[in-house]
């Protein structure tokens, strides 16, 4: 895996810039996932705050049994996203990564693949335009049908530029600004595909763990169904109860079918970018362990860099300096039509003429000057320099605009790292909420749907704390990759 080193532009500018002309060299690993928070499994108590134990009929006692939250084996889909998932569990398949999506798309993406051949093309033009200064060779034969007063001509002769206002220098000078150009390109070609994996990849996570979430609660709810089933039978509680456990559970079935539809929705995605296929097949690997502990430490990373440098060595604003740079060369080929050119001729005769039988070499030192019809060289010379003007003030534009999205990712990042704070605690207050519900509950202090409103507080706050990890570990992402750093 190459580094983030410095390239070295021909035009003396030294970039932050990495060599992705041969499509290796990525950078960014996978994130490891951080497993959901475990769900209360207490049972319902069977004394009342009071310390007394409520009068309950032989009849209904029979029937009540502790509810356990989670009476079955988790199933498989759950439990790949809410623990680590080893490849010996899946009979050594290959774990799906961050790092294998983005490898696979820098190999094969089109788009990218169409820069590294621009950039295998801008080479060859620098080796064109060098070739500039060589002599400029010709052959001539002509048929023998010529009269007294014109001859055919067979000949070969040599021509090479002795002065020329630094025209071809200056033809030779952009040609190699726009190989650099198109070096950056590809570069920033491959950061737009890079963050739109990103983001399939953090839809991608955001679907898996509310799935999660959402097989979780059914579990819950199942187990609430089946003993309010028992209850109903034994007349202790009325039908509208069973009727409304009902309810919850097709709200989140439907909840469920509608992360299912994201997570496939995303995983087409990644494959349209990456060119893999089968990823649903695949097992996720741990995105990441601990998402506010890597935040925290990438949050001082943060406040410590420079941002507006990062924004002056971007690609994107070097690209712009550049652009001026090969600006600049164009205005002074223009500039050099409109000066003479000094060359040298060696003429060789290959036919004698009926009237010359000499056929010696000759050489000739010359003077070309070809102003151009009206001068327009001298008028194109100055549109030219308007729009080096132009091009000069879009090296500002293009500083501002990057300083703004990095303005933004850091207001996302520190918005989301927020957020997944507070909805922790969240997540862990309604699940106290929910566990002091289930025993006042079976106390007959709570009513069954204060119960259910419970069930679906905690489920929103999980659903809340998954799609906040994912927006964390995505802008993250996202930051690191505009930055080229190692997402951490």
């Amino acid at each position: 895996m190459k580094a983030f080193t410095p390239y070295r532009l021909r035009a003396g500018a030294v970039l932050l810039v990495q060599a992705l002309a041969s499509g290796a060299g990525l950078w960014i690993p996978a994130l490891p996932v951080q497993a959901q928070s475990k769900v209360a499994q207490d049972a319902f108590g069977t004394r009342s705050p009071s310390g007394s134990v409520p009068s309950i009929p032989a009849k209904v006692a029979a029937e009540l049994v502790p509810l356990d939250i989670v009476p079955e084996p988790m199933p498989a889909a759950t439990r790949n996203v809410l623990m680590p998932v080893s490849r010996e569990a899946v009979q050594g398949a290959p774990a799906l990564t961050l790092r294998q999506v983005l490898e696979a798309a820098a190999a094969s993406y089109p788009m990218l693949v169409a820069a590294r051949t621009e950039v295998r093309a801008a080479a060859q033009d620098v080796q064109a335009a060098e070739r500039l200064r060589w002599p400029s060779l010709s052959a001539t034969i002509e048929s023998d049908s010529g009269n007294l007063r014109s001859y055919p001509t067979q000949a070969i002769q040599a021509e090479v530029t002795i002065w020329d206002a630094g025209r071809n220098t200056a033809r030779i000078h952009d040609a190699q600004v726009a190989a650099d150009i198109s070096l950056l390109k590809v570069y920033l070609q491959q950061q737009d595909v890079f963050l739109q994996i990103a983001s399939a990849w953090q839809s991608m996570n955001s679907a898996r763990e509310r799935l999660a979430v959402a097989e979780q609660t059914l579990l819950r709810l199942k187990n609430y169904q089946a003993q309010m089933r028992r209850r109903v039978q034994a007349e202790a509680s009325p039908a509208i109860d069973l009727e409304l456990v009902d309810s919850r559970l097709l709200q989140t079935e439907v909840e469920r079918s509608t992360a299912q539809s994201s997570l496939q929705t995303a995983l087409r995605r990644l494959e349209q970018l990456s060119g893999l296929e089968g990823l649903a097949a695949q097992p996720d690997a741990p995105i990441y362990t601990s998402g506010l502990q890597e935040a925290n430490a990438f949050e001082r990373f943060v406040a410590q860099a420079d941002w507006e440098q990062l924004a002056r060595t971007h690609p994107q604003v070097a690209k712009a300096r550049l652009e001026v740079t090969q600006a600049k060369h164009r205005v002074a080929s223009k500039k050099a039509e409109a000066f003479p050119q000094v060359f040298a001729r060696l003429y060789k005769p290959l036919n004698s003429l009926p009237t010359n039988s000499d056929t010696s070499p000759t050489a000739f030192i010359g003077l070309r000057y070809t102003p151009g019809a009206g001068f327009a060289n001298v008028v194109e010379t100055q549109a030219l320099s308007t729009r080096l003007l132009s091009t000069e003030q879009g090296v500002e534009a293009s500083y501002r605009e990057t300083l703004q999205t990095f303005q933004s990712e850091r207001e996302e990042f520190a918005n989301a790292r927020t957020r997944l704070v507070s909805l922790e605690q969240s997540v862990k207050g309604a699940e106290k909420v929910l566990d002091s519900y289930q025993r006042q509950f079976q106390a007959g202090r709570k009513t069954w749907l204060d119960l259910l409103n419970a069930v679906r507080e905690l489920g929103q706050s999980q659903y809340a704390s998954a799609e906040a990890k994912a927006t964390l570990a995505a802008a993250m992402v996202r930051l690191q990759i505009r930055l080229g750093k190692d997402p951490q």
